[in-house]
């Protein structure tokens, strides 16, 4: 399953968007402060909105104030639509937020299932905590709400935390709906979208972090900034042999001189070793560039049988030599060809040659707010691409709007 659209209105820069046609690799330029890293946001905020609730998650990301659009009063609105090859169905999610007194809650949360053939529109929508209506073949209809009673103090607690709750994290087969209701939703399967939001995974690697390591915790999913790269290596060695080789294969051909690499645990703590051609002793990550850690990182990201099927990441390129980007940007690609996604901000047009036109997407801002464009849409740039151009070459040349690399 993969994201194919995304709207926002009211949420960071982004007053009224929409980005349609999403490839499995969509790459976002622009500069500083043009909502590069706003639209990654929007990811981590509903990873942890179905943790916990949209209230503390909108906490942790600024508060309501500081992430609705500046000048706005209207709710904050997300809609992706999801497109699952495997079943024929797109799924469309909306999700209304606004303030009610100091408690940020649901006013409207959509979960409508496209029939791709058929077009046939079925779904669920919800307001604070309760489901409202159903929807059969397109019309809404009536259903039946969720207990609503509220007899102690504790119960009312109760009930005004559930407003903050999102009905994709909660909703099940054995609430109060009716007939016609219990019918859709045994042909719906909610967990599909939960799994692919639970599991998406945001990136901003720090060589810091790298270098620093840690010495227990989690052994199978690279964390956020890198640092327990060493325990996840380790772990991929001992259980994943294949994968570890594609590794080591990625490495060789990216950092001459490579022929191996270990993770291996002495006295307790987890040391990288490195062999050279040339050189009969192996030596430790302290004596390896910057460069040379990051790519092991985003090699051992891109091939581990632990990563999400979505992944994001932040400004991929620093500290990789230049003439290495490319070939990142290609890795990128070739891991989206097994059913996943990834999200890249990039400031660098080396990176970018590696993309296509489908995948590059430039961000500006105008009157203050953030515009989205979509490189396939540009007939310039379509043209210059079929042409034989790359895509980076022609950021350079400023035929990306206003944006300059």
């Amino acid at each position: 399953m993969k994201i194919k659209s995304i709207r926002l209105k009211n949420f960071k820069s982004f007053a009224s968007i929409e980005i349609n046609d999403i490839s499995s690799m969509c790459v976002l330029v622009g500069a500083n402060g043009v909502g590069k890293s706003s639209f990654l946001l929007l990811f981590q905020f509903l990873k942890l909105a179905l943790k916990t609730n949209v209230h503390d998650a909108m906490v942790e990301i600024g508060g309501f104030e500081e992430v609705r659009t500046k000048g706005a009063v209207g709710p904050i609105e997300i809609e992706f639509s999801f497109e699952d090859d495997m079943t024929q169905k797109a799924i469309v999610y909306q999700l209304v937020l606004d303030k009610d007194d100091e408690r940020i809650v649901v006013c409207k949360e959509k979960i409508a299932f496209t029939n791709t053939i058929t077009k046939r529109e079925d779904g669920f929508i919800f307001s604070k905590g309760k489901l409202t209506c159903i929807l059969v073949d397109g019309v809404t209809k009536d259903a039946l709400r969720l207990p609503n009673a509220a007899n102690s103090p504790e119960d009312e607690f109760v009930e005004i935390i559930s407003q903050s709750l999102l009905a994709l994290s909660y909703f099940r087969p054995d609430q109060d709906i009716n007939k016609e209701g219990e019918i859709l939703l045994a042909n719906f399967d909610f967990m599909a979208i939960i799994h692919l939001l639970i599991n998406l995974q945001i990136y901003k690697l720090s060589i810091h972090a790298i270098r620093k390591g840690v010495e227990g915790g989690n052994t199978e999913q690279l964390s956020s900034d890198g640092s327990n790269l060493r325990l996840v290596l380790h772990n991929i060695h001992k259980k994943h042999p294949d994968n570890f080789n594609r590794i080591l294969s990625d490495m060789k051909r990216a950092v001459p001189g490579v022929i191996d690499i270990k993770a291996e645990s002495i006295k307790g703590q987890m040391f990288l070793e490195f062999h050279e051609e040339h050189f009969a002793d192996s030596f430790t990550s302290h004596y390896v560039s910057d460069g040379t850690l990051l790519m092991l990182a985003y090699f051992t990201l891109l091939h581990s049988p632990y990563s999400g099927s979505i992944i994001c990441i932040e400004e991929p390129e620093i500290q990789i030599y230049h003439s290495l980007q490319e070939e990142l940007a290609e890795a990128f690609y070739a891991y989206t060809q097994h059913g996943k996604q990834v999200f890249i901000t990039t400031h660098s047009p080396e990176f970018v040659n590696g993309t296509t036109l489908e995948q590059v997407v430039w961000l500006e801002k105008e009157k203050g707010y953030t515009t989205i464009k979509q490189a396939k849409d540009d007939v310039q740039v379509k043209a210059y691409m079929s042409d034989g151009d790359k895509m980076g070459y022609l950021w350079k040349q400023g035929f990306f709007g206003k944006v300059n690399p």
